[in-house]
């Protein structure tokens, strides 16, 4: 029995989310947040200089993509032990190890 044998991004992909809520929740990107100050820096046409392109949200910003991806397990594990109660009869949290489970 494989274990939940993928990658948190593709086990993720299986949870019946649209491609575009997946696309919102698994991109991670960096934007300048600092660096966008008004209207007017959006009609730049170059790109910015390495050393400007910082943000001082770093820790919040982590933060938030830490909770996106503990929902996500959250989720997965979810469907995973109603998995396991309808095809085994067995509540998968109750067991430590994987091999528990056969």
């Amino acid at each position: 029995m494989q274990f939940m044998n993928s990658s948190l991004a593709s086990l993720t992909k299986n949870l019946g989310y649209t491609d575009e809520q997946l696309a919102l929740v698994l991109c991670k990107k960096v934007y300048p947040y600092d660096y966008i100050d008004s209207q007017n820096r959006f009609k730049e046409t170059e790109l910015l200089l390495y050393h400007k392109f910082h943000s001082t949200l770093k820790d919040e910003y982590h933060d938030i993509y830490l909770k996106t991806d503990v929902f996500n397990l959250a989720d997965i594990w979810t469907v995973f032990r109603k998995m396991s109660m309808k095809y085994y009869k067995l509540d998968s949290s109750h067991y430590v190890f994987a091999s528990s489970l056969s």
